[in-house]
């Protein structure tokens, strides 16, 4: 049985921990990096991946400078993109640039593992996703502005060009539906 190394790619240190953790219950043996500095150090101590979860978009950088670096280390290795602020060229220009996937945050754990593992074309249980509805895609642009603050919701609401109460009705403790 092959051992799978994974690298997960991600700056939001709470989720990074979240994936750890479920994938770990799935014979993941996991690495993480804040960032590419710390992927290329654990490059140097000898880590090779066998699988890659990378975020597009890092506090430094891009989720897409990793991919060279990762196939010098396993040419073979399964390497998926993941990815809240998704659009088809990223997408094209992520499997250009040697991405086996690409999946849009917020994505099922088990579309994850399918990725990793190749299988997701073959996974006929997940139904096809239906498109976000309007309230949903706002609400998730208002908390990738709110968490690029640092949680700030008056630096937030500046950057957005709102009011500050706007801001703070729209960002109800939970998300409209899908």
């Amino acid at each position: 049985m092959m051992i799978e190394k994974l690298l997960i790619l991600e700056d939001d240190i709470v989720f990074a921990q979240r994936l750890k953790a479920s994938l770990v219950k799935h014979g993941f043996q996991t690495r993480e990096a804040r960032n590419i500095d710390e992927m290329a150090r654990l490059f140097e101590l000898g880590f090779e991946p066998t699988h890659a979860l990378l975020d597009l978009r890092l506090a430094e950088g891009s989720g897409m400078e990793a991919i060279p670096l990762i196939r010098r280390a396993n040419a073979s290795a399964r390497v998926v993109l993941l990815s809240s602020y998704g659009s088809v060229r990223d997408a094209v220009e992520a499997l250009r640039l040697g991405a086996d996937d690409f999946l849009i945050k917020p994505a099922l754990l088990a579309d994850i593992i399918g990725a990793l593992r190749g299988e997701l074309a073959k996974n006929s249980e997940t139904p096809p996703e239906l498109p976000l509805s309007l309230a949903r895609v706002e609400w998730e642009h208002l908390q990738n502005v709110l968490r690029s603050c640092g949680g700030n919701i008056s630096e937030c609401a500046r950057l957005l060009g709102i009011e500050r109460r706007t801001l703070q009705r729209k960002l109800q403790k939970f998300p409209p539906p899908r």
